[in-house]
This record gives structure tokens, C-alpha cells and sequence, in this order.
């Protein structure tokens, strides 16, 4: 349920660099103060023991002369006030010790009480964005359009719920509590924590697909899914096959873009330029002839002219097993992001302007639901319902359709990766056919 004129919180990723403390997690407490001049010292009291790391707070009712005391030691504030007319006001306290700044999104002049907050480097690919707002109608139709979720369901005053906690992640916050009030305000404190979690990556490198095998095969698939709808029945597979995965794939921290080595770059190649570096401190010490140094530095680069070449040839010759391997490198040389290409619309004419271009694409999308396509798809042929045959999925079909999985890509929300499905397709079909 969505409640105007209340207020909210959200929690995004966007990725960036930065540097900052490392922590497992952000613990972070908001409220609805109703005027938070008198209520000051209770809140330094309160933040102190537990050692928040952001508060957000609403309903400041801030004004000239509070400015002297609404600070507090090892904080950085951030606030808005309402404009024009007596109360609102939003406000920020993060952690001196991280990397902060104010975001500004839209006209920084308008009246909507928001602030966002950009706290850099804290987690491993990107920094994390904060906001608070005093939030209206408009803001929340908004909030379908961005995929967020809402997931506060606890009570935050007399029963009702009148705040929201929003996020684009499901798994970002934990522990979400609402416990005790400022003063003798009937809105309770809502804490949570923001994970920062470290991104990993299945390790196919020591995955052991042989004992995979043999624990699905000793699964009796026909038995466990035997008198179950499809969907029960594809909750007991992935559950399976995710529980299996879970035991018998290592997991891998998933590197910085920054600090990823180049993927021509191995350990005789780390040697020659060690080498490098030995005979240059020799040279520079008097201690080898110079045309000692020129050499080993001349045998070094024809070793990395050597070792891109054949790292490009081979992602050449595999480009038909392995594209999206070949187009991120070919990406990764590429100075400048592309704009996006021109578009035709319904009456078949180019789109050029941005305006244009998000119009095209939306109703593009929207065709999947309405099934109306646009000039973009061509060759689309129509189908009569007059003569409907039920599917028929023999165990040979399935198994041929797991093996033509992919391995290169991503998985999906599902979180079973293709290379895993194609490793054990045989066995799978075992259970799956129709």
C-alpha cells in the first residue's frame, strides 16, 4: 500500500569508484521527528550507543534559528526545508568517515522536499545512492516506472503504515525493525541495515561436475513429481538443482573492472616483465651494459605483441562458440559508447531525437503484451488457432535443447547458469520430457 505525503527512503546501486571504509554493511535508523529543534539532544543520545551510520529524518520544521545546533560530532548533515510555508523539511546524517556528497536530479529550484545522496566506494562495484523524501503523489507513480520495491510491512504509527522503504534490490536490506519514537511523537524509529555485499561468481574452474551428476541422478525425479502441477514441479527442480550448486561450485570473488588483469596477460609474461624491471634498477646501478637492458626490454614486447595476437586470433576462430568473449574485448578497446542507432516508427519513418527514440522502443516493448509489432520486425508470420496440438517434448528434444545452451552467458533470475544446465542435460531430461 502506498501512502501520500509520507515519508520514504531509497536504496540503489549505480556503479563508479571510490574509496572508504570497509564494512559488511551500513546500519542506518529513520523517522518522522515533527520538529526536530527539541528533540536534538535525544537524537545524539540515541545515535551515539548504536553508532548509526546514516539517519534520515523528515518533518525537521528547521528554521534560522536552529542552524547553531543541528549539527553533531562525526556526522556530515545534509538537509532541505520546506519552501514558502511553516514545517516539513528533510534531513541526512552520514558518517564523516565515509565519502559523501549531495546528488542533484531535475531542477534543484523546485519544491519537492528530497535529498540524494551519493556515499562513494563503499561496496565492490560502484558506489551507493541514498535519498529521503517528504514524498507526494507524483513521486510515488514513479515508483512502478523504476522497478522498485517496497519492503517495509511493519506498522509506523498507531498501526497504520505510513512510511515507505524502497529499493531496487530485494536482498540490499536486512534486519528491518521500527522500535520507540523521539520524544512523545507516536511515529516509531524504523532501523535496517544496507548490506554491501561482495558480488561472486560461480568457479568453474574448480566446479566438480562428476559428483554434480551423481547426486541429481540418485534424485527420483519421476517419483517426486509425480500427481504435481508444472509449476510445483519446476520449484522442486530449480530447488534441486540450486541446492546441488550451492555445495558443489566454489564460489569466486568477482573482480574490480580496475584492477582485472588484461586477459593476454599470464605468468610467463609476469616473469618477462619482472626480468624487465630487474635489468633496468642493474642499469641504472652501473652494474649491466645498457644494450644488456635494450635486449631483454625488446624480447619483452615482441613477448606481448606475441601473446595479444594470439589471444585475438583465438577469440577470432572461437567467435562462433564464444561472442559475447569476443565483443567484450572488442568493447573494451573502444574509447567512446556508441549512441543509440536510429529507429523507425509506426508509419516506417527514422526517428532521430532521444524523445523519439524512448517512444519507439516503449511501444516496441509494449507490443509483447498488446501483440501489435512495429516496422522493426519484419518477416513475422501469424498463426490460426482453428487447429491447436498439445506440446510434445520428447526426452531427446529436451536434452538436444540444453546442450545448445549457451555456456558464455549470463544466468538468469532463476540464478541456474547455462554451463551448469548443459553439463548435466542428460540427466535432466530424464524428468523433464512431455
Amino acid at each position: 500500500m502506498r501512502t501520500p505525503n509520507k515519508s520514504s527512503e531509497e536504496c540503489s546501486l549505480n556503479p563508479s569508484k571510490g574509496k572508504n571504509p570497509k564494512s559488511s554493511h551500513l546500519k542506518c535508523m529513520y523517522s518522522d521527528i515533527h520538529s526536530l529543534g527539541n528533540k536534538q539532544e535525544e537524537l545524539e543520545l540515541c545515535a551515539q550507543p548504536e553508532s548509526y551510520d546514516v539517519i534520515g529524518i523528515t518533518e525537521t520544521w528547521w528554521e534560522n534559528s536552529h542552524d547553531w545546533k543541528t549539527t553533531m560530532d562525526g556526522y556530515k548533515l545534509f538537509w532541505k526545508d520546506r519552501k514558502g510555508r511553516r514545517g516539513g523539511g528533510v534531513a541526512l546524517y552520514v558518517k564523516e568517515k565515509f565519502e559523501s556528497m549531495e546528488v542533484s536530479y531535475g531542477d534543484h529550484k523546485s519544491s519537492t522536499e528530497c535529498l540524494w545522496i551519493k556515499i562513494r566506494g563503499i561496496i565492490t562495484k560502484g558506489d551507493l545512492m541514498l535519498a529521503v523524501h517528504k514524498s507526494s503523489i507524483r513521486f510515488l507513480e514513479y515508483i512502478e516506472d523504476c522497478f522498485l520495491l517496497q519492503v517495509l510491512d511493519m506498522p509506523t504509527r498507531n498501526g497504520t503504515l505510513l512510511d515507505l522503504l524502497l529499493t531496487n534490490r530485494e536482498d540490499l536490506l536486512d534486519n528491518i525493525t521500527t522500535n520507540g519514537s523521539l520524544g512523545c511523537r507516536d511515529h516509531n524509529i524504523v532501523e535496517f541495515k544496507i548490506l554491501l555485499h561482495m558480488l561472486k561468481t560461480l568457479d568453474f574452474r574448480r566446479a566438480n561436475f562428476k559428483m554434480l551428476r551423481a547426486q541429481l541422478r540418485g534424485i527420483p525425479w519421476e517419483a517426486s513429481m509425480e500427481g504435481k502441477g508444472a509449476c510445483k514441479c519446476w520449484e522442486l527442480f530449480k530447488n534441486s538443482l540450486l541446492e546441488a550448486q550451492e555445495h558443489l561450485h566454489p564460489l569466486q570473488r568477482e573482480r574490480k573492472k580496475a584492477n582485472k588483469r588484461p586477459p593476454w596477460l599470464n605468468k610467463d609474461l609476469l616473469g618477462v616483465l619482472k626480468s624487465k624491471k630487474e635489468a633496468y634498477r642493474l642499469w641504472k646501478g652501473i652494474q649491466i651494459a645498457i644494450e644488456d637492458y635494450k635486449n631483454l626490454a625488446r624480447a619483452c614486447r615482441d613477448a606481448v605483441r606475441k601473446a595479444k595476437a594470439q589471444l585475438e586470433l583465438k577469440l577470432a576462430k572461437d567467435v562462433k562458440y564464444n561472442k559475447k568473449g569476443f565483443f567484450r574485448y572488442v568493447s573494451s578497446k573502444q574509447k567512446h559508447r556508441e549512441d543509440r542507432g536510429l529507429l523507425l516508427n509506426r508509419a516506417g519513418k527514422l526517428v532521430t531525437t532521444n524523445a523519439d527514440k524512448a517512444e519507439v522502443l516503449n511501444t516496441f516493448f509494449a507490443s509483447v503484451f498488446i501483440g501489435i509489432a512495429g516496422p522493426q520486425i519484419t518477416g513475422s508470420s501469424s498463426y490460426s488457432n482453428a487447429c491447436v496440438v498439445p506440446p510434445v517434448a520428447e526426452e531427446g528434444l529436451v536434452c538436444g535443447l540444453l546442450q545448445r545452451l549457451d555456456p558464455h552467458k549470463s544466468m538468469g533470475q532463476d540464478g541456474i547458469h547455462p554451463r551448469v544446465l548443459r553439463e548435466v542435460a542428460d540427466i535432466v531430461a530424464q524428468g523433464h520430457s512431455l
